[in-house]
C-alpha cells in the first residue's frame, strides 16, 4: 500500500506525494531525465475546472478525453493538452484507489482509443501501479478541495 497526499510544489501547483516523494520526481526518475510538465491542480484554475479535476481524482467524474484516464500534468509553456502531458488510469475498488498505466499523451486524434494510447511508445512502463487506501486518499483530495475552493464539500 502506498501513502498518498497532495502538496504545493515548486511550479506553483499541487503535486501528488507518493510515500513521501513527489510523483513528478518518480516519473522523472523512470524516464531518466527531468520531467518537463507541471501539475494540473493549481490555484489559478477556474473554480469549474478545479472542481472537475477534484471530481476526477475522487472517481466521481470521467476523464476529459477517456473515461478512465485523468490528466495529471501538462505543458508549462502553453498550458494546452494538445501539446502533451501525462495521464493515469484511476480506479476505485472497495477499500483502494489504484493508479496505473501512466502515459505521455496529448489530446486524442479522431478515432484514437484509450487502448491504442497504452500500446504506443508513450507508456511509462517503469512506473508500477500505485495502490492507496481509499479513505486516506479521499481525505487528502477533499482537504485540498476545501482549501482551494473555500468550502466544506467538493
Amino acid at each position: 500500500m502506498n501513502e498518498f497526499d497532495l502538496y504545493p510544489d515548486d511550479t506553483g501547483g499541487f503535486d501528488v506525494r507518493v510515500d513521501g516523494r513527489f510523483l513528478r520526481d518518480i516519473l522523472s526518475e523512470a524516464q531518466g531525465e527531468r520531467f518537463p510538465f507541471i501539475p494540473l491542480l493549481r490555484r489559478s484554475l477556474s473554480r469549474h475546472a478545479l472542481e472537475a479535476q477534484l471530481q476526477r481524482f475522487s472517481g466521481d467524474a470521467p476523464g476529459e478525453f477517456y473515461p478512465h484516464r485523468v490528466w495529471l500534468y501538462f505543458c508549462p509553456v502553453c498550458f494546452d493538452e494538445g501539446c502533451g502531458g501525462v495521464s493515469v488510469n484511476i480506479q476505485t475498488s472497495g477499500e483502494h484507489v489504484i493508479w496505473s498505466n501512466f502515459c505521455f499523451d496529448s489530446e486524442p486524434e479522431e478515432g484514437e482509443t484509450e487502448q491504442g494510447l497504452l500500446e504506443e511508445d508513450d507508456a511509462l512502463l517503469a512506473v508500477r501501479p500505485l495502490i492507496f487506501d481509499r479513505t486516506k486518499y479521499l481525505a487528502a483530495v477533499t482537504a485540498l478541495g476545501n482549501d482551494l475552493l473555500g468550502r466544506h464539500r467538493i
